[in-house]
């Protein structure tokens, strides 16, 4: 491989400035991601985003990691092609980029330790390649083809193109199509959240079969989908906040409900996706938000929907913020809280599902 042997000689503060400092260039491409979001035009935050991932490159190199350098160097040059008009910029290249520089940040912090994954290198350089050989016309395609590869769990499409300003279409496989490409998009820009409300979905739906299907299946996939958009609304600072939030920010944080519900409820046809999507932090003793709600006033998707997001918060990494807990643990948690913050019917109906995933 093409990293130098004096890679081990490294100081151990300059390996933890390293990382500090990778990790502020992502923090950084996370936020320059959200604003080219509404101005992908915006040449100004096209240069800002190849200066970060430029950044990164040259860190690598100081360090010696020279093969994962370069695997930071095909996303630069596809930059700079889009800086230079070769390539028209599109939403999707910000999941891959966050994705491919987040694993690429996890193989480096293995080489520093001396452990070898040159193997997991060689698979994601070979994957990358790709990007080499792409034009306008190719290009969401090969993002897919590259994410499918680097992330097989993330559930990745290629996106209809969708007229997203039309409300004009009641309950459709295209608006469908548009929850999960809207989820997707929020989705990339917390690569910790690759695939989250697949794998919430997953449950989601057997736990409804089991039930014999009380809720619709398209219903309960759209508020699945949608059950977080409102979080795009809220102020980045407060989303990697550390926990404990202030009382104000936390209030600032819970108008996501809200905020998702007036997203939502803009579409007609999806009045019983809307209702789970504003209750989904309700609880069966009436203390959760935003109306303080009871057991029975809580829409059966909503109860279903705060267990399973319950499971995926415990269980996977959420902004650097929480302790990760095994399944184990999780489901523990859960039901200790069967009964107040959680239906004790559905509980029993998650607890099964589950066992039968791990059997």
């Amino acid at each position: 491989m093409g990293t130098d042997e004096n890679i081990f000689e490294l100081d151990a503060d300059i390996i933890k400035d390293f990382l500090d400092e990778y990790l502020d260039a992502y923090e950084e491409l996370e936020r320059t991601f959200a604003e080219a979001e509404s101005g992908p035009d915006n040449s100004q935050l096209i240069n800002k985003l190849f200066r970060s991932v430029h950044s990164i490159k040259s860190n690598l190199r100081m360090v010696a990691l020279d093969d994962l350098s370069a695997i930071i160097h095909v996303l630069e040059n596809t930059l700079d092609d889009i800086r230079h008009n070769k390539l028209q910029y599109i939403p999707e290249l910000s999941q891959l980029i966050l994705t491919v520089i987040n694993q690429v940040r996890e193989l480096a912090s293995l080489q520093l330790q001396d452990r070898n994954s040159s193997e997991d290198i060689m698979f994601l350089s070979n994957a990358i390649t790709e990007l080499n050989q792409t034009n306008n016309n190719t290009l969401e395609q090969t993002i897919t083809s590259i994410l499918n590869k680097i992330d097989p769990d993330g559930g990745h499409q290629i996106t209809n193109n969708i007229d997203k300003t039309s409300t004009n279409s009641l309950y459709t496989e295209d608006d469908l199509d548009f929850f999960i490409e809207v989820s997707q998009q929020i989705e990339s820009f917390f690569p910790h959240w690759s695939g989250r409300n697949k794998r919430i979905l997953d449950i989601c739906l057997k736990i409804n079969t089991l039930a014999s299907h009380p809720v619709d299946i398209k219903q309960l996939t759209a508020a699945v989908y949608a059950h977080d958009i409102g979080m795009s609304f809220i102020p980045y600072n407060i989303l990697i906040m550390p926990l404990p939030l202030s009382c104000d920010d936390e209030l600032v944080l819970r108008e996501h409900c809200h905020l998702g519900y007036q997203w939502i409820k803009r579409i007609p046809g999806w009045e019983a996706a809307t209702e789970m999507v504003f209750q989904h932090h309700e609880r069966s003793d009436g203390n959760g938000y935003p109306q303080g709600l009871k057991q029975d006033e809580i829409s059966d998707g909503a109860k279903i929907i705060a267990i399973v997001d319950t499971f995926e918060a415990l269980t996977h990494e959420r902004n650097h913020r929480e302790e990760i807990k095994t399944p184990m643990q999780a489901i523990m948690e859960i039901n200790s809280n069967s009964g107040t913050q959680f239906d004790s019917q559905w509980i029993e109906l998650f607890n099964q599902v589950i066992k039968n995933k791990s059997a």
